[in-house]
């Protein structure tokens, strides 16, 4: 928890700067990169406490899982070109 909080503590700055200035809706933080499906509950917990926090902010990750968990605390799902067909 002690990382979540440090995290929201280090957005909040950034965050009011970009509502401060309408640009919030153009941002979006970007984390868990290609993670396994174990790292779940560590997804849950930091995205959920963004999500939170900023609710407009937008969380976005490259996740390869399948199956895919639709109610994740994301906003924008990345996943590898080769999956595409």
């Amino acid at each position: 928890q002690e990382y979540v909080d440090r995290m929201i503590r280090a957005l909040k700055p950034t965050v009011e700067a970009l509502e401060a200035k309408d640009l919030l809706k153009y941002a979006y933080v970007y984390g868990f990169d290609e993670n396994p499906p174990s790292c779940e509950p560590q997804v849950r917990k930091l995205f959920g406490a963004i999500k939170s926090s900023f609710p407009t902010l937008r969380t976005a990750a490259v996740l390869n899982w399948d199956p895919m968990p639709v109610d994740l605390p994301m906003d924008v799902w990345i996943i590898q070109y080769q999956v595409a067909n």
